[in-house]
């Protein structure tokens, strides 16, 4: 998802096209090795200056499987960058992935009085609200009837 924020990073003179290289890494099987220079360079870049850096954690952590990595980070990116809507969003897709229609709504929410439109329709959070709403509704449906136990003959 948040792989596209390397173009943010080529700006940089060190960067070298971050998000393809740990695309690259994640995609050969070396995703902690991915994660542990990308922590590094996280921890390296002052608060206000490392959102780009902090998306592309936060999503190699999701497509690791680590949520509450991911989604510890997407929030603390939110507090340091309060007037950008990317990680507020990115948290409403990983509550999304669950099946957290509550969670959903609460960060696009967020998100829309981030992009100033608290009063007012916003086609973008309106239209996720929508598409993300109803797969959440069915993601929580599926995981409803995989825990009902099958009936005993």
């Amino acid at each position: 998802f948040f792989f596209q924020a390397e173009d943010g990073l080529r700006d940089s003179s060190t960067s070298r096209g971050l998000g393809d290289v740990y695309k690259r890494q994640l995609q050969d099987g070396r995703g902690q090795n991915a994660l542990q220079l990308l922590q590094s360079q996280f921890a390296q870049r002052p608060e206000g200056q490392r959102l780009e850096l902090g998306l592309l954690l936060a999503d190699l952590h999701r497509q690791l499987d680590q949520s509450k990595a991911a989604a510890d980070l997407y929030q603390q990116l939110a507090k340091e960058s309060a007037e950008d809507v990317r990680a507020v969003i990115a948290l409403a897709m990983l509550h999304q992935e669950q099946g957290n229609a509550a969670q959903v709504q609460r960060w696009l929410e967020q998100a829309r009085l981030r992009r100033g439109n608290n009063d007012r329709p916003d086609p973008l959070i309106d239209d996720l609200a929508y598409r993300w709403g109803l797969r959440a509704a069915r993601v929580r449906a599926e995981q409803q009837r995989s825990e009902v136990p099958a009936p005993t003959p």
